[in-house]
C-alpha cells in the first residue's frame, strides 16, 4: 500500500495570511455588490427624476379643432423634449389663406 505524502501543517503565520486573503476576497465581493446596487438605484433615480414635460389639460385648452389637429400633426414625430404647445404664426397665416379648407371642413 502506497501512502500519499503527508502535507505539512501550515504555520500560524500562513493560516493568518490565508484568513486575511479570504476576508479581502469577501470584502471585494461585497463592494462589487454594493456598487451594482448603487448603480441600479442611480439608474432608477435618473428615470424618476427625468425631464418633466407638462401636457395641457383638455378642459383648459381653448384651441379649436383645427389647432388641435395641427398640433398633433406637428408633434407626431417629435421627441418629448421638443413638443410644442402653440402653433407658429405661419400656420395661422396659411389658415387665413384658406389652405386648411379640406382639413376642418369649413
Amino acid at each position: 500500500m502506497i501512502r500519499s505524502p503527508h502535507s505539512p501543517k501550515l504555520s500560524p503565520a500562513d493560516r493568518a495570511h490565508l484568513k486575511v486573503l479570504q476576508q479581502e476576497a469577501r470584502c471585494e465581493r461585497l463592494e462589487r455588490q454594493v456598487e451594482r446596487e448603487m448603480s441600479w438605484e442611480a439608474s432608477i433615480r435618473e428615470v424618476m427624476e427625468g425631464e418633466s414635460i407638462p401636457k395641457p389639460h383638455v378642459m383648459r385648452n381653448s384651441a379649436d379643432q383645427w389647432e388641435c389637429m395641427e398640433l398633433a400633426r406637428l408633434n407626431r414625430n417629435r421627441p418629448a423634449s421638443r413638443i410644442c404647445f402653440s402653433l407658429p404664426a405661419a400656420c395661422y397665416d396659411a389658415r387665413r389663406c384658406n389652405r386648411y379648407i379640406d382639413r376642418d371642413g369649413t
